[in-house]
């Protein structure tokens, strides 16, 4: 007698050789699970009057399996809760034998047919977690995220059955938005350097100190009767060539000029005598200088004072400490973004449209509609005609794309989201996206970009060359720190205190 008659079990429905997953569940089934089923479950889950209308008794091949699903749902989660069977029953399953259930039931509900359809279930709108995001600027905007913290403001990620790129709980709050404007603007910045202004028209210096006796003069500085000097220390935007300039004069004692020395961050860049000898005579002294971005401190010292009491007083008066430049933009150390995206191209509409056609594909992660290249083009027309620099617009419309939502969300072109019965495949450029976001935690690159524009991504060679060079990329660590680290917890080890008396070999490295 076959065992499946032996136990009381249904035959098979049918007498074609099932698939390897179909006879597993089946033998798991017969061996496993049928005869805890018959020890706890039957008595109230068997034939017409079954209790919930959940019968048991039924299962079988693998045909009832699939056919019972939504019952067999129902069972996993009152046999994982512990509400069934009923505490009141005089023999309850142990944990054991309840996992084995439970497990079972998984396999079971996870089953899909060879010949079946897959539904890849709900899709949900993708909000990129903070290290997407800043991975993402770091590969469009060529920026160096170990240099810069582009995430530091925004909110926590919400996590999700252990992660935190799951797209059911990244949610988006206005404190969101001010946090990504906040975020977009700096990493503009930061990718094109400061907005500077070309040319050598003096710029008060902020915040000036007197050092040393004497009155003071109309632009912040001082006439000295002693030794001293104006201080003041600036922020330099970007590395290049400058002027420092003061309006200067003095009196004469005893054989040498008023001396006026200029230094920055205490080197000496001029020293110089000054014969001028009234306001009226002031005569501008200016030196040219190379400078790094940064804080600078600058000097202007009168050096030399000089006083016999009725025969001689040498002093100084120096006004005016300004600065002027960036002189030139051949000295002007630019980031290489700018040097590509906007120097060397003659501003107006089509330097706007050539950024604009870099720009879209890359952020959207997909050919841009021709109405966003229209609204995009919009907003640098809309700055200009407010009387704007080209340069500023370009930076805004950067600004823009990066506060778009289709930069901060991944979505997908499904063109019925609300049918569930309508299995939608991606296309090229949405699997690029899966890809190199399960891989990178990134955007693709261009590779990626151009295999999805010529349709070929979904070849099966071509996509498992594109997998292995992808994991030979440094940016594949995303894939061990993000998915294993959070998987395996690995992401907790910084929190662990560790006795180094008990560990004495232990190093951070380790």
């Amino acid at each position: 007698m076959p065992a499946a008659l032996a136990l009381g079990l249904a035959q098979p429905e049918h007498d074609e050789p099932l698939d390897p997953l179909a006879s597993e569940l089946e033998s798991r089934l017969e061996l496993d699970i049928q005869p805890l089923l018959d020890t706890h479950c039957m008595h109230c889950h068997r034939g017409s009057r079954a209790k919930g209308g959940v019968r048991l008794d039924t299962l079988g091949g693998i045909d009832s399996i699939i056919a019972q699903s939504e019952d067999l749902r129902y069972a996993r989660e009152m046999v994982s809760t512990g509400q069934m069977p009923p505490e009141d029953e005089i023999i309850l399953p142990t944990e054991h034998e309840r996992l084995t259930i439970v497990q079972w039931l998984d396999d079971a509900l996870n089953y899909t047919p060879p010949e079946g359809r897959i539904d890849p279930g709900w899709m949900t709108i993708h909000r990129l977690n903070r290290d997407e995001y800043q991975n993402t600027l770091r590969d469009l905007l060529e920026i160096d995220i170990s240099a810069h913290d582009l995430v530091g403001g925004l909110p926590l990620d919400d996590v999700g059955y252990g992660y935190d790129n799951i797209a059911d709980v990244l949610t988006m709050s206005p404190t969101h938005m001010e946090a990504y404007l906040d975020a977009a603007e700096k990493a503009v910045d930061i990718a094109l350097g400061p907005m500077i202004e070309i040319g050598n028209t003096p710029r008060p210096m902020p915040r000036i100190q007197r050092q040393g006796n004497g009155r003071p003069l109309r632009q912040g500085g001082q006439f000295f009767t002693t030794n001293g000097s104006l201080r003041s220390v600036i922020d330099i935007p970007v590395a290049g060539e400058y002027e420092i300039s003061v309006l200067t004069w003095g009196t004469h004692g005893g054989d040498d000029l008023p001396n006026l020395t200029i230094r920055v961050d205490g080197k000496e860049v001029l020293s110089k005598g000054i014969a001028a000898e009234s306001e009226a005579e002031a005569q501008r002294v200016a030196v040219s200088v190379k400078l790094d971005a940064g804080a600078v401190e600058v000097s202007a010292q009168f050096t030399n004072d000089f006083w016999v009491p009725n025969v001689a007083d040498r002093n100084l008066a120096i006004d005016a400490l300004s600065i002027a430049g960036p002189l030139t933009e051949e000295s002007v150390t630019r980031p290489a973004l700018y040097r590509k995206l906007i120097a060397g191209h003659e501003p107006g509409r089509a330097h706007a449209e050539e950024l604009a056609d870099w720009l879209l594909p890359r952020a959207y992660r997909r050919p841009p509609e021709p109405a966003e290249r229209a609204a995009l083009l919009g907003l640098y027309e809309a700055i200009i005609a407010e009387g704007e620099t080209h340069e500023f617009a370009l930076r805004q419309m950067l600004t823009g794309v990066l506060m778009s939502p289709s930069f901060l969300y991944r979505r997908t072109e499904h063109p019925e989201p609300t049918n569930p019965q309508l299995v939608y495949e991606l296309n090229d450029h949405e699997l690029a996206s899966r890809l190199s976001y399960f891989l990178w935690s990134s955007m693709p690159d261009d590779e990626l970009r151009e295999l999805a524009a010529r349709g070929a991504l979904r070849n099966d060679d071509t996509l498992r060359a594109q997998v292995r060079r992808m994991l030979d990329d440094p940016k594949s660590d995303a894939l061990v720190r993000n998915f294993a680290g959070q998987w395996l917890l690995l992401c907790n080890l910084p929190m662990i205190d560790i006795d180094r008396e008990i560990y004495p070999e232990f190093s951070e490295n380790l």
